[in-house]
């Protein structure tokens, strides 16, 4: 991985990375970057946003490039050192029939058998946090096999129930709330990413891993209505080869 450094403004800096992050490994190791430039630059740093083509610094007064140049460089060669990543991994229940959030018989035009195909191999899927987008807490999960991505809806739907699992190509959504979408709607999860009454608002971080556990409507029904429910989850580790 390359970066190259644009300035559009006088207080802001885009790190642009090629290629783009999109294996897990890519993006623990930007966020540990990131991690490393938030308490390097502490003192004149606003905000800093990532994405899959790098991530732009927002900083509260205009900069010195140089110092920033120099931050860069320093925290990207610790970041190249890092050999070792933690990250968790979560088991997200899954209703596969809710009523409210089911477009595969539709999709594949009521071919049951490929509902069922597609179902196993979705559930088999490990997917991984890539970044936040569009609501508070939904989350673009990648690692989607080309044979289970879905194009988008022609129509987008006005309400798309909260917890509602969905297919836009080649990332997989959680419905933090109920809104508009224009995804295939594959179930529904009783998981709340996103709750301000929680100690955890939201829990989920880029590089998660997320493993689906298939629930029938009953369990459903009983973990929707359980108050500030975490998910199971174990901490993991990446180690990169020292080659």
């Amino acid at each position: 991985m390359t970066y190259t450094l644009h300035f559009p403004q006088t207080d802001q800096c885009f790190v642009s990375l090629s290629p783009m992050v999109t294996s897990q490994v890519e993006i623990l190791q930007q966020q540990h970057w990131i991690g490393l430039l938030g308490k390097k630059l502490k003192a004149v740093l606003r905000e800093i946003v990532a994405e899959p083509r790098g991530f732009l610094l927002f900083f509260k007064t205009a900069y010195d490039p140089q110092k920033i140049k120099t931050a860069i460089q320093n925290t990207w060669e610790q970041t190249q050192a890092k050999k070792h990543f933690i990250y968790k991994q979560w088991e997200i229940p899954i209703d596969c029939h809710h009523s409210d959030c089911n477009d595969l018989l539709d999709f594949f035009k009521g071919d049951t058998d490929q509902v069922k195909a597609y179902w196993e191999a979705f559930l088999a899927q490990s997917l991984y946090v890539q970044f936040y987008g569009f609501l508070p807490g939904f989350v673009y999960l990648n690692g989607v096999p080309k044979a289970l991505q879905l194009p988008r809806r022609k129509e987008p739907r006005l309400t798309v129930p909260a917890g509602s699992v969905a297919v836009g190509d080649r990332y997989v959504g959680i419905y933090p709330q109920v809104s508009p979408g224009g995804w295939q709607l594959l179930g529904q999860s009783p998981i709340a990413l996103f709750d301000r009454n929680r100690s955890l608002a939201f829990f989920l971080e880029p590089g998660d891993c997320i493993q689906w556990v298939a629930i029938d409507s009953n369990t459903f029904e009983s973990l929707k209505n359980t108050t500030n429910l975490i998910p199971n989850h174990a901490d993991k580790e990446v180690v990169l080869s020292s080659s």
